[in-house]
């Protein structure tokens, strides 16, 4: 008998690594504003996959990264000229 213990996990990406290491309550938030601005199903399904070019990534779900993960942004390929 199989269990869902014993299902293969799905390899994910850098940042989604990064995600899972954060606080919880720092995820929560991401999670609350990525619901906020529609777009947590395509995080979820799409650009949290491995090999997904996070360059490509939706507006929203970068802008929300950055904003609550400021170290993420070179991820997306954007530069902090500061």
């Amino acid at each position: 008998m199989e269990t869902t213990a014993s299902k293969p996990t799905t390899r994910k990406n850098k940042l989604w690594d990064i995600y899972q290491d954060a606080n919880p309550i720092l995820r929560a938030e991401i999670i609350l504003a990525l619901k906020k601005a529609g777009v947590f199903r395509y995080w979820l399904d799409a650009a949290s996959k491995h090999g997904y070019n996070l360059h490509k990534v939706k507006a929203p779900v970068r802008d929300i990264f950055i904003a609550h993960m400021p170290d993420t942004a070179p991820m997306f390929g954007v530069v902090n000229k500061s």
